[in-house]
């Protein structure tokens, strides 16, 4: 029986639009990586993937992590005219958690944290709370706490 705690994947997706312009996203591969995650191997099924959707010569574009051999997959592949682009999303969370490591920052988080969490576990001081942003005639809103869940930072109400 396969421990999925330390077996390793690899997903393919494509992004396109169809007549109608609306954007649609498509699986194309799901496969475990049973092989070193190089460059090479990585690039080889990137291949492969595009060779089983007959999609040599229609790819324009891939957006990938950060990760050096994923970069380096990409951009090495046999299809030259591919642009190569890590994902924006993933580039500002790696911004972010860099970000979060500052210890001022990381000292101010968890005040605010302890403060919100004060709170969320007090109806007696949540009620004085509103009470006193509805008698200074400001607008009411929820409290937030942040959590950590796959390094990616959430923020809860």
């Amino acid at each position: 029986m396969a421990d999925l705690a330390v077996d390793s994947y690899i997903i393919f997706t494509c992004h396109y639009f169809n007549e109608n312009w609306e954007l649609c996203t498509q699986v194309l591969g799901f496969e475990e990586m049973r092989e070193s995650h190089r460059a090479d191997n990585i690039q080889d099924s990137l291949i492969n993937i595009i060779g089983t959707w007959n999609l040599t010569g229609k790819v324009i574009g891939i957006s990938h992590d950060n990760a050096a051999n994923i970069t380096n997959a990409a951009r090495n592949s046999q299809e030259r005219d591919i642009y190569s682009s890590p994902c924006a999303a993933h580039t500002l969370q790696l911004s972010i958690n860099k970000g979060l490591e500052n210890r001022m920052c990381s000292n101010l988080l968890k005040l605010a944290s302890d403060k919100v969490a004060a709170f969320r576990h007090s109806p007696k001081r949540t009620n004085a709370l509103e009470n006193k942003i509805s008698e200074l005639g400001q607008k009411n809103c929820a409290l937030y706490r942040d959590v950590q869940l796959n390094g990616i930072l959430v923020w809860i109400c």
